[in-house]
């Protein structure tokens, strides 16, 4: 038998795999997400950090929390989502990332959180959901040099009562990504859009 012959035999032998994705395309249907406001709170939470390490960037939720076949322990129908995914093909995880998309000459300024992870690939539109962006047009000229030196203060929690006041995002500040306040403010600072 010839290697040809041999090779050709071999690939005979193999067995094709098939995947099931009925399910995870339910599982896309009941929890696919098409707008920033409609992820869950922890999942707000962490794209609010993400968008923070690049302020002044439009950034992009991607990946299987936008899709919706997401994966974390916690979930009351974790071992469905586990099968569903294993079923269609897809990676063995116990825990989905954050994924992200950014335009590739963008850098972030400080840490990203635990969990984001940064797409490099070309991400189709429709699975791809703008994070908010502030807007500092809001802020009136009258608090430029309250917020200065509030930033040069450290005063974090006056900068976030300044963001809350003239509603400068969607975000909401109470408990965590306040290191994104600091981002966002000094980019403005530093862009002259805070004179």
């Amino acid at each position: 038998m010839s290697d040809m012959e041999a090779r050709q035999a071999e690939r005979a032998a193999l067995k094709q795999i098939t995947h099931d994705k009925q399910y995870i395309e339910d599982l896309r249907h009941i929890y696919r997400v098409s707008k920033y406001r409609y992820f869950p709170l922890e999942a707000r939470d962490v794209y609010k950090k993400i968008a923070g390490c690049f302020p002044g960037v439009q950034v992009y939720a991607c990946g299987s929390r936008v899709r919706g076949d997401y994966i974390e322990k916690e979930s009351l129908i974790f071992w469905q989502i586990k099968d569903a995914r294993m079923k269609a093909g897809m990676a063995p995880k116990e825990e989905s990332d954050f994924d992200f998309w950014v335009a590739p000459e963008f850098s972030p300024v400080s840490d990203l959180p635990p969990f984001a992870d940064r797409c490099r690939l070309r991400i189709p539109k429709n699975e791809k959901i703008p994070l908010p962006m502030w807007d500092f047009s809001k802020l009136p000229e009258s608090e430029h040099a309250k917020v200065k030196a509030l930033l040069s203060q450290n005063d974090i929690q006056g900068l976030v009562k300044i963001h809350d006041k003239y509603q400068l995002s969607e975000y909401s500040y109470c408990c965590s990504g306040i290191e994104g306040v600091r981002n966002w403010f000094t980019w403005a600072i530093e862009q002259g859009i805070i004179k």
